[in-house]
C-alpha cells in the first residue's frame, strides 16, 4: 500500500502573523512618545552651549582688553584705567566689539569686612554680565 505524501510545513499562518502585527503596533504606540521627544528635544543641549559660549567668549574679550590694559600700564609705569574700561563695557543690552551681551553690573567696589559696598574709588571694578540663556559671569577688575 501506498502513503498520501504530506508536504512539509513551512511559514507562518495567517494568525501569528497578524498576531505579530498587532503586538509590533502596540509597541509603537507606547515608544513613539518618547522617541518623538528625544529627538525634537536633541539640539536643546548644544543651543544652550552656543549661548553659553557667546557670553564666555564675551568676558574673555573683555579680560583680554584688560590684560592689554595692563601690560601697558607696567611698561609706562603707570596705572591701569578702569573708568575707561567701565564705559567701554556700557550698561544695559550691549551689542560692540565684545559681543551680544547684557550688562548686570559694572561698577566700582570696595570690600569693608566680608560685606561688599559701593565706592567712590576707582581701584575694583566689578562686571557681571548674562547671555540670552540668563547664565551670569563676574569678574573682578583691579589697578595696578
Amino acid at each position: 500500500m501506498t502513503q498520501a505524501v504530506r508536504p512539509s510545513q513551512q511559514g507562518f499562518t495567517l494568525l501569528e502573523i497578524i498576531a505579530i502585527l498587532i503586538l509590533g503596533s502596540i509597541l509603537a504606540a507606547f515608544l513613539a512618545p518618547y522617541i518623538t521627544t528625544s529627538v525634537s528635544q536633541s539640539t536643546a543641549p548644544l543651543v544652550n552651549l552656543k549661548k553659553t559660549l557667546s557670553a564666555y567668549q564675551t568676558m574673555e574679550a573683555i579680560s583680554a582688553d584688560y590684560r592689554a590694559m595692563l601690560d601697558n600700564a607696567y611698561a609706562t609705569g603707570t596705572s591701569v584705567d578702569l573708568t575707561a574700561l567701565q564705559t567701554k563695557i556700557g550698561s544695559g543690552n550691549q551689542n560692540n566689539s565684545y559681543g551680544t551681551y547684557t550688562v548686570q553690573e559694572n561698577k566700582f567696589i570696595q570690600f569693608t569686612g566680608n560685606a561688599e559696598q559701593a565706592s567712590g574709588a576707582t581701584t575694583l571694578l566689578k562686571v557681571r554680565i548674562t547671555d540670552s540663556a540668563g547664565n551670569a559671569y563676574t569678574t573682578l577688575f583691579t589697578r595696578k
